[in-house]
């Protein structure tokens, strides 16, 4: 198919990786980190900044057709200091993947849309006949109630520069979008996992089919130094919330064996224990 999409069985679903482009990541900004606790160990991932990809998921199973965030590749010129790549184009975005995978957006039935940060959401919706409809006219779009009150608070959803104003309100307003407290289950197997910190409603999707068990993480790491160090995080962010939550999942993910899928982490994963705690390691699908 392509370099930029991942496919795999997971009992009778089938599961969909889509990256539409990648960021630059610079670990030392991000985190937060004094040198003196990454140097020597880290050094291959914070001496000079990285490249992490964008990542979408597509999920299909008998009477399932459900995407896991939904971006453009499509950033505000705020971001051209911090995390765009200078002259990087990006490849063919989600609907072009998803097209040649034979799926069109009529076909999506729910959207989960795992924290209200803008390369998650940002394509929501599409312009058309002059206002913002949803880009899949017949699904569901699900979001923390959290991050939906947290936007209203801080006047994101009423600014028309915002891409909230044009995206979750227009879904809102055309009752597409349903607002989730905490846990909650989709059916087919599928739940949505409540994980605050990265934002205060962020929110992991649980797969399960025949016995395999994966998840779909959002933000919950952005690289897996993250995972070894689960006190280093964005600056910025809810610390408490995101230690107690990755703390919580981490034991999780290891008594289950999950396989799981990072925004911004390439490809598929799974935990292990070490010595010194938990790791990140690859898994080929």
């Amino acid at each position: 198919m392509s370099e930029y999409v991942q496919h795999f069985p997971l009992g009778e679903a089938t599961i969909s990786i889509i990256s539409i482009g990648d960021l630059r990541w610079d670990q030392q900004e991000a985190l937060g980190v004094p040198e003196s606790e990454w140097r020597p160990r880290y050094t291959a991932s914070f001496e000079q900044p990285l490249q992490i990809p964008i990542q979408m998921v597509h999920i299909a199973a008998p009477g399932v057709s459900l995407l896991v965030d939904v971006g453009v590749y499509d950033y505000p010129a705020s971001w051209a200091d911090t995390l765009l790549i200078p002259g990087y184009t990006p490849p063919p975005g989600l609907m072009e993947r998803l097209g040649e995978m034979g799926v069109q957006p009529e076909d999506i039935s729910q959207v989960v849309i795992t924290h209200a940060h803008t390369d998650h959401f940002n394509g929501a919706t599409r312009l058309e006949g002059g206002r913002y409809v949803p880009t899949f006219p017949h699904a569901r779009y699900y979001l923390s109630r959290a991050d939906w009150d947290a936007l209203d608070a801080s006047g994101w959803l009423q600014r028309p520069d915002a891409p909230a104003s044009h995206t979750l309100v227009p879904l809102a307003e055309q009752g597409a979008l349903e607002l989730v407290d905490g846990d909650y289950e989709l059916g087919q197997g599928i739940r949505l996992v409540s994980a605050p910190g990265e934002t205060p409603g962020h929110q992991l999707v649980r797969v399960e089919s025949a016995g395999q068990v994966l998840y779909c993480l959002g933000d919950l790491y952005h690289h897996p130094v993250e995972v070894e160090q689960p006190t280093w995080m964005q600056v910025g962010i809810d610390r408490d919330a995101t230690i107690r939550t990755r703390a919580a999942f981490a034991e999780t993910a290891l008594t289950e064996d999950a396989l799981l899928i990072a925004t911004h982490i390439p490809g598929l994963g799974r935990l292990t224990r070490t010595p010194e705690g938990v790791a990140w390691v690859t898994v080929n699908p």
